[in-house]
């Protein structure tokens, strides 16, 4: 009867330990809203250091980046700024297909880091993440200070007359969290969020995507530091490749064994990557700015 007792006393206090052990890390950051052009733009903020931009895929949400381990792991060196573009999560989300031009989303960006202040910063976009980034490097280029893409197309290729995406959101929240559900692992969590989307505001943005114009003539002009992330599986594999040779300052770095959908869960494979391309830039800068100060030292004698 003793050991029985004493037994529950540990899984209890075990149990709430991590109640207020999860408390405390779900404390550790900070949700706000910025306002773009009177639509609200959900974000949250975690960690110290260079700001970094988190963007992932069409119907997702930013909590992803907290379920899945991305922004734990890296605001221990970075600013992490994880934002829901309008359409997604707790954003606004219009009904209108004209509310989702690429120049609107980067604007979703910008205004979230002017409420930061933050003037610069490093963008890891996913899928149609990684094209808005690229909306913000066309329309404010001077905002960044370099890009990780991963798994996006050069054009957008939208079929309206024949897309899946758009018949299976029109079947409803259900349906779309099946479709996600036959492509990957998807924790419930997360699959409740898909559950819950906002599909006429999905569909809007779809159909609004199918008129972005191709991303080739931009990505052919970025000079600042870009990483390229793409599985080996991934249906936008050859666009990646083409991507790698259009700019100028790219690294490419292609995962084995995973494809579009898989690798959002195996962070494991990519985050060291992201991390080494991120202090490179980091050494680089701090470098630069010591050579700058010795020189300026230097004439001044």
């Amino acid at each position: 009867m003793i050991k029985t007792t004493i037994s529950i006393g540990i899984i209890t206090i075990i149990y709430i330990l991590m109640i207020f052990s999860e408390k405390a890390m779900a404390d550790n950051s900070k949700t706000s809203t910025a306002i773009n052009d009177g639509c609200t733009i959900n974000y949250k903020v975690i960690g110290e250091g260079k700001p970094l931009v988190l963007l992932f895929g069409f119907g997702m949400s930013l909590e992803e980046w907290f379920q899945l381990g991305y922004a734990d792991t890296l605001s221990e060196k970075y600013k992490v700024i994880a934002i829901d573009p309008r359409g997604h999560g707790k954003s606004c989300s219009p009904k209108s297909s004209e509310a989702y031009t690429l120049e609107k989303f980067s604007l979703d960006i910008i205004s979230v880091l002017d409420q930061l202040s933050v003037n610069k910063a490093y963008i890891f976009g996913y899928s149609l993440g990684a094209k808005i980034a690229l909306g913000v490097a066309k329309y404010y280029p001077k905002r960044l200070m370099g890009l990780i893409l991963g798994g996006f197309e050069i054009n957008s290729n939208v079929n309206l007359s024949n897309d899946i995406v758009i018949s299976t959101l029109r079947l409803g929240g259900a349906e779309w969290m099946r479709l996600w559900q036959s492509l990957m692992d998807v924790p419930a969590p997360m699959g409740s969020r898909l559950e819950n989307v906002h599909t006429k505001s999905l569909i809007a943005l779809r159909t609004q995507e199918a008129k972005w114009d191709s991303f080739k003539p931009l990505i052919s002009k970025i000079q600042i530091p870009t990483l390229l992330i793409v599985a080996e599986n991934c249906f936008t594999y050859e666009d990646m490749i083409k991507a790698s040779k259009l700019l100028s300052n790219a690294e490419l770095h292609i995962i084995q064994d995973e494809d579009h959908f898989t690798l959002i869960n195996h962070m494991d494979k990519a985050i060291n990557k992201i991390i080494n391309f991120l202090g490179l830039q980091r050494n680089q800068a701090n470098s630069a700015v010591a050579k700058s100060r010795t020189a300026k030292n230097q004439v001044q004698k």
